[in-house]
């Protein structure tokens, strides 16, 4: 291991290469090899039961640098330098810089040699599964009320003999397998700690993430026995990089957009029969018949598609591990501020380096927002995006800033296509994760419109207070502090007359299928005042 001084700039190395820097152009060939040497030190993991934190940032930055360096080499130390990264990638026991490794590694599209094929096709077999875990013997399937009856009678249907019916929990079994069916949207995972439970099936409205959210927070924090996860809900790709961030090695299947019931019940047709001989994820694929669906069959996501990858965030930096911009290039866990924090929407001096604090929080918000405007394009068109246009905003993490603004948006043109970059303040980082994603509703819908019409005037502010108010009612347990999040933002972005009572009756006009309709609007029009 590098001193202390050797592994600090190691570090920052490694940062500047994920910001875009290639430092290694220009170095002779006999400084190239002295450092190939280094890293490649540097990349031997420690011994002892548990990695330290600073021995895995070293080695995380080893692996940036070498990748970098293999990138620049000749083609005898290229291969050299690749059959270092891969045996170190394939050795690597912590699973998030294992993972970003690959990430990287298919990124930088340089070509292997001999063996080094074999030990990455192990490693993408762990992170990318072709399999089930197990045999799928015990299932739990938990069913929203609105799609009881129609879940129930295809279990029927699928040649499933009724065993008991209570009511509220129905249990079918065929063969050696047992399924249990469950009304209900609440506490969906919590069978994640019962290792007699294979497969856990949700079936009902997304809530914008809200069912999964809360199922996170009441679910035990570890898995016991291998589990197959699978979310027939719009978007569930909202909410992939949450569960495997609490759950590592869990399969999980999701949606990429809206979901409808009978496409979700022939997906699941095909599930049961594909597991039924013995088949794999890639076969569960091949046997949906996209003729029957209402949504492109591209809209189911299961656990071996390459898309899984654009919906982690491994080390909590705010950057997902691949998107538009390209790969997180360094995987760097050592962040502070990873959840909690204050809700009144207010800065506060913070001397620490933005590298160094943990996006996870700022994830949160972005996702929550891709979502949120998704909806509000879908079934209204005052929003300020069309559908086409959605799902297109980046976390870029946390900028230092003398200011009291919350966030820069910056919008880029990549590949045809335009996105907008979201970073946040750091002298927001002591705020919940509750309060950036209000900011940022308020902020993007500001900034979307402005770049639509060039005015942000006060119903245009509403629709943002109504988006809020639907993250509270989804997002936030209890009215108090709903109540404190809406008056947070009242304060900060000029409204008066605003209070939960309010805002929630302004939600529940909306409807369950709405997203800032008029009804809400002119509700929130008598009632809260919108002042410069």
């Amino acid at each position: 291991m590098a001193s202390r001084r050797g592994r600090d700039a190691l570090i920052a190395l490694a940062r500047g290469i994920e910001g875009g820097s290639s430092p290694f152009r220009e170095l002779t060939r006999p400084q190239q090899e002295r450092l190939f040497h280094a890293l490649a030190k540097s990349l031997t993991a420690s011994g002892g039961r548990k990695p330290k934190a600073a021995d895995v940032l070293e080695r995380s930055a080893a692996a940036t640098a070498l990748l970098s360096l293999a990138g620049t080499a000749s083609a005898e130390l290229r291969s050299r330098a690749l059959a270092t990264y891969v045996e170190a990638m394939s050795d690597e026991r912590v699973q998030g810089l294992r993972y970003s490794m690959l990430v990287n590694l298919d990124a930088s599209h340089l070509s292997l040699e001999g063996g080094a094929f074999a030990r990455v096709a192990k490693v993408r077999e762990q992170l990318l599964p072709r399999r089930p875990p197990n045999e799928l013997r015990n299932v739990r399937h938990y069913v929203m009320e609105d799609f009881w009856r129609s879940e129930v009678a295809a279990y029927k249907r699928r040649g499933f003999t009724l065993v008991k019916d209570e009511g509220d929990r129905v249990t079918f079994r065929k063969g050696e397998r047992t399924v249990v069916v469950i009304k209900g949207h609440e506490n969906v995972l919590r069978d994640i700690d019962d290792p007699k439970v294979d497969w856990i099936i949700y079936s009902g409205h997304a809530q914008l993430g809200g069912v999964v959210e809360q199922s996170l927070m009441t679910a035990a924090k570890e898995m016991k026995g291998e589990k197959l996860i699978s979310l027939f809900s719009c978007r569930g790709k909202q909410t992939v990089g949450d569960i495997l961030e609490q759950w590592p090695g869990a399969h999980v299947m999701a949606t990429f957009s809206s979901s409808y019931g009978p496409d979700d019940i022939h997906v699941l047709d095909k599930a049961y029969e594909t597991f039924e001989k013995g088949g794999d994820y890639a076969d569960w694929y091949r046997s949906i018949v996209g003729s029957e669906l209402i949504q492109p069959k591209a809209n189911y996501i299961l656990p071996h598609d390459a898309r899984v990858l654009a919906y982690r965030d491994t080390d909590d930096d705010s950057l997902k591990d691949v998107s538009p911009v390209g790969p997180d290039r360094f995987y760097d866990p050592s962040r502070a501020f990873h959840r909690g924090g204050a809700m009144d929407l207010k800065p506060r001096p913070n001397g620490r380096d933005p590298q160094e604090i943990s996006g996870e929080k700022i994830d949160h918000a972005v996702s929550y927002a891709n979502t949120a405007f998704f909806y509000f394009a879908e079934e209204n068109r005052a929003a300020p995006l069309t559908v086409p246009e959605t799902d297109r905003f980046i976390a870029r993490g946390w900028y230092q800033s003398d200011g009291d603004e919350p966030v820069r948006i910056e919008r880029i043109r990549r590949d045809g296509e335009t996105y907008w970059q979201v970073s946040f303040n750091s002298r927001y980082a002591h705020q919940n994760r509750n309060a950036l994603a209000a900011m940022l509703l308020m902020e993007m819908q500001k900034q979307l419109v402005l770049e639509e019409k060039g005015r942000f005037d006060a119903i245009d502010r509403l629709r943002g207070l109504q988006l809020v108010g639907i993250y509270a009612d989804l997002m936030v347990p209890f009215a108090d502090d709903c109540d404190r999040l809406v008056k947070a933002v009242a304060e900060r972005y000029g409204f008066t007359g605003v209070s939960w009572d309010v805002v929630s009756e302004a939600v529940y006009k909306d409807g369950d299928h709405g997203t800032a309709t008029k009804k809400a609007i002119d509700y929130l029009k008598k009632h809260v005042q919108v002042v410069a």
